[in-house]
């Protein structure tokens, strides 16, 4: 019986801890190249950038796009590429870091495909348009 109390209170404090707001992730070089997450915050915009059509547009788009590396899918290599994108005033992709890959060539196929996009609606802030910054995950599945 204690040990069920012992259990419930260490889960309780568990999910109180996880449910604390967090700030904005921000990313930084480091001295040996390597691209990390830091806790300086982004500023918040008005309305975030979008893909030309929408979100249905934007994953025809990598579906449509996406070159599988053969390298990869003969070793079985699949997963999810997480990048980071910087959208400048224009709705270009100014910048694309890696924030989390699986292998060279699927981090390859990922950040070719973003870069070779069609231009996003920028973010807007106080009804002017700003650089903005968003996170995107390309799946590769087998």
């Amino acid at each position: 019986m204690k040990l069920r109390i012992i259990i419930l209170i260490i889960t309780t404090i568990c999910v109180l801890l996880s449910c604390k707001e967090t700030e904005p992730i921000a990313v930084k070089q480091t001295q040996d190249n390597n691209t990390e997450l830091d806790s300086e915050s982004f500023d918040i915009t008005d309305r975030n950038p979008e893909f030309p059509g929408g979100d249905n547009e934007l994953l025809n788009y990598i579906s449509n796009n996406l070159k599988y590396p053969e390298s990869a899918k003969e070793n079985g290599i699949s997963g999810r590429v997480s990048l980071l994108l910087t959208i400048n005033e224009k709705g270009e992709i100014a910048d694309v870091k890696i924030i989390r890959g699986i292998c060279p060539e699927l981090n390859e196929e990922a950040v070719r495909l973003v870069k070779a996009m069609p231009k996003w609606e920028p973010g807007y802030e106080n009804g002017k348009a700003k650089t903005s910054y968003l996170m995107l995950p390309i799946n590769f599945k087998l």
